[in-house]
Protein backbone atom coordinates (compact mmCIF):
# COMPACT_ATOMS: atom_id res chain seq x y z
CA UNK A 1 0.00 0.00 0.00
CA UNK A 2 1.51 3.39 -0.73
CA UNK A 3 1.44 5.95 1.79
CA UNK A 4 0.90 9.41 1.40
CA UNK A 5 3.26 12.22 1.27
CA UNK A 6 2.63 15.36 3.11
CA UNK A 7 3.77 17.68 1.56
CA UNK A 8 2.85 20.68 3.65
CA UNK A 9 4.48 19.21 6.29
CA UNK A 10 7.29 18.43 4.38
CA UNK A 11 7.40 22.13 3.30
CA UNK A 12 7.32 23.56 7.01
CA UNK A 13 10.10 21.53 7.77
CA UNK A 14 11.52 22.89 5.15
CA UNK A 15 10.74 26.58 6.15
CA UNK A 16 12.11 25.70 9.99
CA UNK A 17 15.16 24.89 8.43
CA UNK A 18 15.80 28.08 6.60
CA UNK A 19 14.54 30.23 9.23
CA UNK A 20 17.43 28.15 11.07
CA UNK A 21 19.61 29.89 8.74
CA UNK A 22 18.44 33.31 9.17
CA UNK A 23 18.84 33.11 13.15
CA UNK A 24 21.88 31.53 12.59
CA UNK A 25 22.65 34.69 10.16
CA UNK A 26 21.73 37.22 12.96
CA UNK A 27 23.87 35.72 15.70
CA UNK A 28 27.33 35.78 13.04
CA UNK A 29 26.02 39.57 12.27
CA UNK A 30 26.68 39.86 16.24
CA UNK A 31 29.68 38.83 16.33
CA UNK A 32 31.39 40.38 13.48
CA UNK A 33 30.21 43.73 14.35
CA UNK A 34 28.51 45.45 17.37
CA UNK A 35 25.26 45.95 16.50
CA UNK A 36 23.89 49.32 16.16
CA UNK A 37 20.81 50.89 17.56
CA UNK A 38 18.67 49.99 14.54
CA UNK A 39 20.07 46.70 14.02
CA UNK A 40 19.04 45.58 17.55
CA UNK A 41 15.72 47.09 17.31
CA UNK A 42 15.08 45.20 14.34
CA UNK A 43 17.08 41.88 14.41
CA UNK A 44 17.00 41.38 17.98
CA UNK A 45 12.86 40.88 18.00
CA UNK A 46 13.31 38.85 14.70
CA UNK A 47 16.13 36.42 16.29
CA UNK A 48 13.47 36.00 19.41
CA UNK A 49 10.11 35.96 17.03
CA UNK A 50 11.59 32.83 14.93
CA UNK A 51 13.14 31.22 17.91
CA UNK A 52 10.31 31.12 20.21
CA UNK A 53 8.59 28.52 17.75
CA UNK A 54 10.77 27.27 15.48
CA UNK A 55 12.14 23.98 17.12
CA UNK A 56 8.91 23.13 19.11
CA UNK A 57 7.68 23.17 15.57
CA UNK A 58 10.93 21.21 13.52
CA UNK A 59 10.60 18.97 17.11
CA UNK A 60 7.12 18.29 16.16
CA UNK A 61 7.45 17.03 12.98
CA UNK A 62 10.09 14.93 13.56
CA UNK A 63 8.42 13.29 15.79
CA UNK A 64 5.37 12.56 13.25
CA UNK A 65 7.72 11.80 10.38
CA UNK A 66 9.35 9.33 13.21
CA UNK A 67 6.05 7.80 13.85
CA UNK A 68 4.95 7.55 10.29
CA UNK A 69 8.56 5.59 10.03
CA UNK A 70 7.96 2.84 12.83
CA UNK A 71 4.79 2.25 11.73
CA UNK A 72 5.60 1.58 7.76
CA UNK A 73 8.98 -0.05 8.59
CA UNK A 74 8.87 -1.36 12.32
CA UNK A 75 10.96 -0.83 15.31
CA UNK A 76 14.10 -2.83 13.43
CA UNK A 77 13.77 -0.31 10.09
CA UNK A 78 13.16 2.66 12.67
CA UNK A 79 16.54 2.16 14.57
CA UNK A 80 18.24 1.13 11.67
CA UNK A 81 17.00 4.35 10.20
CA UNK A 82 17.85 6.26 13.37
CA UNK A 83 21.60 4.94 12.93
CA UNK A 84 21.71 6.30 9.34
CA UNK A 85 20.51 9.69 9.92
CA UNK A 86 21.30 10.49 13.53
CA UNK A 87 23.62 8.33 15.09
CA UNK A 88 26.18 8.32 11.90
CA UNK A 89 26.50 12.00 11.86
CA UNK A 90 26.46 12.82 14.95
CA UNK A 91 29.87 10.52 15.71
CA UNK A 92 31.50 11.58 12.54
CA UNK A 93 31.00 14.95 13.44
CA UNK A 94 32.04 14.80 16.67
CA UNK A 95 35.20 12.98 15.78
CA UNK A 96 36.22 16.28 13.50
CA UNK A 97 35.29 18.01 16.39
CA UNK A 98 37.22 16.79 18.56
CA UNK A 99 40.16 16.84 16.33
CA UNK A 100 39.82 20.30 15.99
CA UNK A 101 39.54 21.19 19.38
CA UNK A 102 42.42 19.04 20.48
CA UNK A 103 44.56 21.10 17.50
CA UNK A 104 43.04 24.55 18.12
CA UNK A 105 41.53 24.54 21.65
CA UNK A 106 38.14 24.91 23.02
CA UNK A 107 38.22 28.73 23.07
CA UNK A 108 38.77 29.39 19.38
CA UNK A 109 35.45 27.26 18.47
CA UNK A 110 32.80 28.39 21.58
CA UNK A 111 32.09 31.33 22.74
CA UNK A 112 31.47 29.75 25.83
CA UNK A 113 34.67 29.41 27.13
CA UNK A 114 35.10 25.80 28.29
CA UNK A 115 38.10 24.34 28.42
CA UNK A 116 37.48 20.70 27.80
CA UNK A 117 35.93 18.80 25.27
CA UNK A 118 33.12 17.71 26.79
CA UNK A 119 32.27 20.92 28.19
CA UNK A 120 31.52 22.20 25.15
CA UNK A 121 32.12 19.54 22.01
CA UNK A 122 27.82 18.70 22.71
CA UNK A 123 27.01 22.38 22.10
CA UNK A 124 27.71 22.41 18.51
CA UNK A 125 25.49 19.19 18.14
CA UNK A 126 23.15 19.31 20.66
CA UNK A 127 20.08 19.15 18.11
CA UNK A 128 21.20 15.63 16.73
CA UNK A 129 22.07 14.64 20.38
CA UNK A 130 18.36 15.36 21.70
CA UNK A 131 17.18 14.29 18.63
CA UNK A 132 18.95 10.67 19.20
CA UNK A 133 17.66 10.85 23.31
CA UNK A 134 14.09 11.33 21.78
CA UNK A 135 14.32 8.45 19.39
CA UNK A 136 15.05 6.06 22.34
Amino acid sequence: MLRPRYYAFDAARALMMLLGVLVHSILIVEVMRPLSTLDAFVLLPIYSGIHLFRIPVFFFLAGFFAAMLYTKAGIRGFVVSRFKRLVAPFVAAELVIFVMFSTLGCQACTSMGSATFLGSGLLHLWFLYDLILISL
